[in-house]
């Protein structure tokens, strides 16, 4: 419950490395964390930043779940940068999900 409440007071006003790295634990195992919390719903600030692999595979894995605006409240990225890597990806599913 804490590691739940640390997540949900940081997310959006820290940037996901940091809070990964304050919890120690990797940048993937946060993003799960946040998509089980539901933060997906909640609006976060789009850091330019390079793609991390991590990244990648978290679109991947929930392209069937998440629409590209939620992908983009997680990954802390603009809609349109979201919506550029899944189309890069090819993940079709994803850019059809409303």
């Amino acid at each position: 419950m804490e590691r739940e409440r640390y997540i949900r007071q940081k997310w959006g006003t820290e940037p996901l490395i940091e809070i990964a790295d304050a919890l120690q634990i990797e940048l993937a195992e946060l993003l799960e964390l946040a998509f089980v919390y539901e933060l997906y719903e909640q609006e976060t600030p789009s850091l330019r930043r390079r793609w991390d692999p991590q990244e990648e595979a978290f679109l991947q894995k929930y392209s069937d779940r998440l629409s590209i605006k939620e992908a983009s409240h997680l990954l802390y990225r603009s809609h349109y940068a979201t919506y550029q890597r899944v189309r890069y990806l090819g993940l079709d599913e994803m850019v059809k999900r409303k």
